[in-house]
């Protein structure tokens, strides 16, 4: 797949397989990933699908999320964890 040698993202490669009759999805079931940053910490809430409703939130005019390989993922993870750790050290 990588004969190229190009990178390519990993939604090029799940388009690359027709989804099946297992692959369902309950919209009752949905979730809105809500990131708050608060005092320069990230927190991250999932909102039912019946709360979006009651706060009148038009689903469609959401950016969506961006899938990113776990290696990338818990690169950064680490990368913000071992600022964090640094700036503590600086205080002690």
């Amino acid at each position: 797949m990588r004969s190229s040698g190009g990178k390519t993202g990993f939604e090029y490669y799940l388009n690359q397989i027709p989804p099946c009759p297992d692959d369902v999805e309950i919209p009752e079931r949905a979730s809105l990933e809500m990131e708050v940053v608060y005092f320069g910490r990230l927190f991250c809430f999932h909102i039912p699908v019946d709360k979006m409703r009651e706060w009148s939130i038009d689903v469609a005019s959401l950016r969506t999320k961006d899938w990113i390989p776990a290696r990338d993922f818990h690169h950064s993870q680490f990368k913000v964890l071992a600022e964090e750790i640094r700036l503590l050290t600086q205080l002690v």
